[in-house]
This record gives C-alpha cells, sequence and structure tokens, in this order.
C-alpha cells in the first residue's frame, strides 16, 4: 500500500496515515528517502516517527539518490544509530 504526503508539511509522510495502514498482515514499510519523484528528504524527526509506527515491522529504506545530496544531511541512518558508507 501507498501512504499519502503531506503537502503542508514539504511533502512529508502523513504519518496518521501511515500508522492507520499497519495492519496484522503489515510485513514491511518501505521508505524511500529522498522520496522520488518528489525529492522530498525527511527529518529526523519524520524518520524517528516512522520508525515509532512501524515498532516491531521490518523498515526497508531506499537511499539510492542519497549520493546527490551529499551537502544536504539525509539521516535515516542516524535513527538506528549506524551510519552506511
Amino acid at each position: 500500500m501507498h501512504y499519502l504526503l503531506s503537502t503542508r508539511r514539504r511533502l512529508d509522510a502523513d504519518l496518521a496515515d501511515v500508522e492507520a495502514k499497519i495492519t496484522e498482515r503489515t510485513r514491511a514499510l518501505v521508505v524511500i528517502n529522498p522520496n522520488n519523484p518528489t525529492g522530498a528528504v525527511y527529518s529526523r524527526d519524520m524518520l524517528e516517527g516512522l520508525a515509532a509506527i512501524a515498532g516491531g515491522t521490518l523498515v526497508l529504506s531506499d537511499e539510492s539518490m542519497t549520493a546527490s545530496l551529499r551537502r544536504r544531511p539525509c539521516t535515516s541512518d542516524g535513527v538506528s544509530g549506524r551510519r552506511a558508507d
């Protein structure tokens, strides 16, 4: 399932929508950061919110465009406390 993006908050994920869509059948939450095609980069607070909602659900993070944003922080690695180089 897709989750909604909030046009009022820099195209961040709508956390209430994400939470409403996670059920006992949910196997994984896929987070694409920076978002494609919008280019939005999720803040640390947004990523921590997604992690909190996911709970024990597997979170897959696609950061294939991160290298193109070296001058801007893109820190989903910071949520886990690990840095991927």
